[in-house]
């Protein structure tokens, strides 16, 4: 009965939905499909779980199942009751009663004036609403994240993002660098940043410009975003681990490109971009190359400059001399005319 007045209620708003759970527990999960960057959907939210926890209530349930308790917070002093609710605030208040670990989740501490978190709080979809909809259709893979936090695996048998586990810094993970990115193209947004003009290079700044940017203490929240996205070693093991597919390499190198039209680009990116058509001159003359590269000066320059390290050696003889001791030549008239 509980469900089909469930279903009845969705239904009644014209809602798809998901439902799922664990009969054993009695536990139910619905996923109404709302988008909250509507505002008109956030205040539907806030209607249908009004309703939902007086149809849970007229049932004898609970509104916690396992997930969601904060957000739901607002709805506690009525399920638990007076009496109980008060003993949960003595217990936040005896451990927490600065009220800081998630402020207003659950309770407060009972000698708080602070206020429990609401359905209609400001939330993630609060602040993505004011991200104009070209850019989340150009960084998708970093608007796609939804918090899951899978990418929180310090398993070392895993291969989800191991400069996660190796910094064991959140903001380095996939669902850290899809927020860094949130947050960058909202205040791109505030600023009346032109999609189409940024991404096709139009504000681009001259040389001079990007290398007095560089060298100045610019205050620039993308400085914080370059960081985390310096981490990412491009491996994509979160395109294929997260369960929905959170791709930060791909939101990534188009961060990188709208950073460099401001900014001036290391001198290593210049040489590994240049690699393959440095590398044939350079083996014109294997001896000198590697005796310059192995030089201790040399070596210290590269690495402090560049970030160039144990560069390979170029083999000695090359490749052509050693296949010119060893092949055979052959007469094309001669071969045509055996049997």
């Amino acid at each position: 009965d509980f469900i089909m007045e469930f279903r009845a209620l969705l239904d009644g708003h014209g809602l798809q939905y998901g439902m799922f759970g664990h009969v054993d527990a009695g536990v139910l999960h619905v996923r109404p499909a709302l988008d909250l960057c509507d505002v008109e959907q956030e205040k539907l939210m806030h209607q249908i779980s009004d309703e939902v926890v007086a149809l849970v209530a007229k049932y004898g349930g609970l509104m916690w199942g396992e997930h969601g308790k904060g957000f739901r917070s607002e709805y506690g002093p009525a399920f638990f009751g007076e009496s109980l609710f008060a003993e949960l605030r003595r217990i936040k208040g005896a451990f927490d009663p600065g009220n800081k670990m998630n402020p207003g989740k659950i309770c407060t501490p009972i000698d708080s004036d602070d206020e429990l978190v609401k359905v209609s709080d400001p939330k993630r979809a609060t602040l993505d609403r004011t991200i104009p909809v070209a850019f989340k259709e150009t960084f998708k893979p970093a608007m796609d994240c939804n918090g899951n936090g899978l990418c929180f695996n310090y398993d070392t048998t895993s291969p989800m993002c191991p400069s996660s586990k190796i910094t064991r810094d959140r903001r380095h993970s996939p669902k850290g660098r899809a927020g860094l990115i949130r947050e960058w193209l909202r205040l791109l947004a505030n600023q009346g940043v032109d999609h189409q003009a940024l991404m096709n290079g139009q504000y681009k700044t001259s040389w001079l410009t990007r290398w007095q940017n560089t060298r100045a203490d610019i205050e620039d929240f993308s400085h914080e975003v370059l960081e985390a996205m310096n981490g990412c070693l491009a491996c994509k093991s979160c395109s294929s681990q997260c369960p929905v597919k959170v791709d930060v390499p791909e939101f990534r190198a188009r961060f990188l490109n709208v950073y460099y039209q401001r900014y001036l680009r290391p001198l290593k990116h210049h040489l590994v971009a240049n690699v393959e058509s440095l590398t044939p001159l350079m083996a014109k003359l294997p001896k000198v190359s590697n005796a310059l590269m192995n030089n201790g000066l040399a070596k210290s320059l590269l690495e402090k400059v560049a970030g160039y390290v144990d560069a390979p050696p170029l083999s000695v003889p090359t490749l052509t001399e050693r296949s010119a001791e060893v092949m055979q030549t052959f007469d094309l008239v001669e071969l045509e005319q055996l049997d």
